[in-house]
Formats: structure tokens, sequence, C-alpha cells
């Protein structure tokens, strides 16, 4: 038997190799993008169930506060916002709460981007935000009279509320050092599609993209920016605020009195 001819003809030719590898590279670009498609919606799920938690939260106080809904923004040097009474950190005393505890969510500071409010499909950090990745809808979580340095704020109870499933409470926000989005440009939609960052006044948020918005009734759900603006009710909207014919602050006043506030 001549073995040193058996050795020869059992190996790989050089063009049988390039041929496997060609092969392996197709299969890599195959199952790359239902790959990264698997991850992105596995980022978008845990984004989910941070906001689900923050409403678990945000009901909870409620529920210990008189059935006043929590502060969202307001006060100079940025001392009181709605993520700072929910996790028990509040630092200029608790005028307007009856608690000082954590009602369940993970809150290190905006220098550590890790807990409840950072969406793992957001690259930036606490920092670029200046606090989280999310921002709570202004018109219903209200907060100190807007630049007048009163030390008055304004707040809704629980019974200003008459359609929760439609009130948004937070979501994703996109632009650094807004943590309370007025209309719907300022959310992100960084959830299914590449986003574009900080639109201008004037450009609407046509990526494709989902934002994660939480309800009051404490589901939260991913939304296209069309999809809001188009399925919005007349009937949701009880005010006669001049903001609720913008088509995209509409989705923003519905499922509650806007009218209905108190200050002190």
């Amino acid at each position: 038997m001549n073995t040193k001819t058996e050795w020869r003809t059992n190996r790989f030719s050089l063009l049988e190799l390039l041929v496997v590898i060609s092969v392996i590279v197709i299969l890599i670009g195959l199952l790359l993008p239902a790959l990264n498609k698997s991850l992105d919606k596995a980022r978008s799920i845990s984004c989910l169930n941070n906001e689900k938690t923050t409403g678990i939260a945000i009901m909870n106080y409620s529920l210990d506060n008189e059935e006043w809904l929590v502060i969202g923004s307001g006060g100079y040097g940025n001392l009181n916002r709605w993520y700072l009474y929910l996790s028990g950190k509040m630092t200029n005393g608790m005028k307007h709460s009856l608690t000082t505890k954590n009602y369940g969510v993970v809150y290190n500071g905006n220098k550590v981007t890790y807990g409840t409010f950072a969406c793992p499909s957001e690259s930036e950090p606490f920092a670029t935000y200046e606090v989280t990745h999310y921002g709570q809808n202004s018109y219903l979580l209200v907060g100190e009279e807007t630049g007048r340095d009163t030390g008055k704020f304004r707040r809704r109870r629980l019974n200003s509320v008459f359609h929760p499933s439609v009130a948004i409470t937070i979501a994703d926000t996109n632009s650094p050092n807004l943590v309370n989005p007025g209309n719907l440009r300022t959310f992100s939609y960084r959830h299914g599609a590449r986003e574009m960052r900080a639109p201008a006044a004037d450009e609407d948020p046509f990526s494709g993209g989902m934002t994660n918005v939480l309800y009051l009734d404490g589901h939260a759900t991913g939304r296209k920016y069309m999809d809001m603006i188009l399925n919005v009710s007349d009937g949701d909207i009880r005010t006669t605020y001049g903001n609720r014919n913008i088509p995209n602050r509409r989705p923003m006043l519905a499922g509650f009195y806007y009218d209905n506030i108190s200050v002190d």
C-alpha cells in the first residue's frame, strides 16, 4: 500500500477549502441580520419591562400620597423630578410627598447608566441625557409653574384621569437634557430602526422605528409616530387648551382632564 499517495488523496485541495470558507461566510451573512434583529427585540422588551416597573412605582406612589400623581419636574437645579420621588432620592425636602421611600426602582444618579431608567437600546450614557433615558408627559405629570420660580407646583390627582389606558405617562426621549417631552417629536423612535436625533421643530421623525410608551393603566407598548397621531380619539381629549389642535401634541393630552389641576 502506498501510504504517501493515500495521504495526499485524502487532503482538501485549496479550491475545496475556499468553497467551504465561502459557504461559511455566506451563512454568517444570512444569520447576522436575524441575530441582530433578535438582540434588538430583546433590548426593546427589557426597555418595556423598565417602563412597566416604573408604572407600578407611579401607581404605588399615588396610593401612598392621597392619590396625587408624582410631580414630573420643576424647580431650579433640577431638584424636583419624578424619578427622584420614585427612587426616594429627593435631596431638597419632600414638600409635596408624604413618603420618602423607594418604590421598587433602581436609580444611582445620572453618573451611572444602569437601572430602571436606563434603556438597553440607547447607546448614550445618562451624562449625555443629563438624567435618564425616559421622559414624562409634561401635560400629565406636571410640576413647578414654568419660569415663575414661585415655589408653587401644579399637580393632579388620579381622579383627573378618565381613560388611563390612553393617558401617556412616560416614553423614550431622544433629546439630551429633555426630561419633560411636550410633543411626539421629542420621543425617541430607537426600536426597530435607526432613529433621527432631536429633529428640528418642523421635522417629523419618520425613521420607521418605534418608541416605547407607558400608559397610566400600567401597560407599555411600542408605538410609531404616525400611528399615535392618527389613532387618537377626539372623545379622549377634554380641554379647551390650544395645543389640542396640534397633531403631534394631541396624543399627549388624551385620557385626562387637562384643566383639572391644583396649584399649591
